[in-house]
């Protein structure tokens, strides 16, 4: 199954509108999960998912993970790699 987790800090002004975006996104996803991590309370998810920087989104399946990207999304950008990777992970391509 496929989750997004958002790591991010506080008063990142980029951090807030890819939390946005990304929100919107997932309403034509529901079976995707949506975490937000908050990168100074979270060092063990930081270590494991290897995050250099906030913002990053990290796309996991399984715990797995399967692609990351840093800084500032475009909506129909996220869009189309969401539809690609659940695709991908459920066989069908």
């Amino acid at each position: 199954m496929l989750k997004i987790w958002l790591f991010s800090e506080k008063g990142c002004g980029a951090c807030s509108l890819n939390e946005t975006r990304i929100k919107d996104v997932l309403k034509d996803f529901p079976k995707i999960s949506f975490q937000h991590v908050d990168i100074e309370s979270h060092g063990d998810l930081i270590k494991k998912y290897q995050v250099l920087t906030a913002p990053t989104i990290v796309v996991t399946n399984d715990d797995k993970k399967i692609y990351e990207i840093t800084g500032i999304i475009e909506r129909e950008r996220f869009h189309r790699e969401l539809v690609y990777l659940n695709f991908k992970t459920s066989g069908i391509i």
